[in-house]
């Protein structure tokens, strides 16, 4: 998994980059960090406000600072159901993962990734 930490150098975007660090690190969560800071790049993944959190091509936050806690349930929440759904399409027709997704109540973007993995 890529994350990205997206931010101009303010304090709040330092602080970020230094918090998902630090959740990913004491939840073992296997991914690549970056800080991006170049504002272009910023604009071109559509962030209006920073500091941001891009993660596999999706914004997940942007324009605050989350707790510790808020960052490792939004990181729960973007990537637990789609790994679940693949599990599951190994075993199941199409019809029933997208009945899963749906009970899942995933979010647009979240059907995005699910759909990438599902083609691979």
């Amino acid at each position: 998994m890529k994350i990205e930490v997206l931010g101009t150098g303010c304090p709040k975007c330092k602080k970020l980059a230094e918090l998902v660090e630090k959740v990913c690190n004491e939840n073992s969560i296997d991914c690549e960090i970056e800080k991006v800071t170049d504002i272009a790049k910023i604009m071109s993944a559509g962030v209006m406000m920073t500091p941001a959190i891009v993660v596999d091509g999706v914004v997940v936050l942007s324009g605050k600072l989350p707790s510790a806690d808020e960052l490792k349930k939004l990181l729960e929440n973007n990537f637990i159901p789609p790994l679940k759904i693949c599990e599951f399409y190994k075993e199941e027709n199409l019809r029933n993962v997208l009945l899963f997704a749906v009970t899942e109540v995933l979010k647009r973007d979240e059907l995005n990734k699910v759909a990438k993995i599902l083609s691979e």
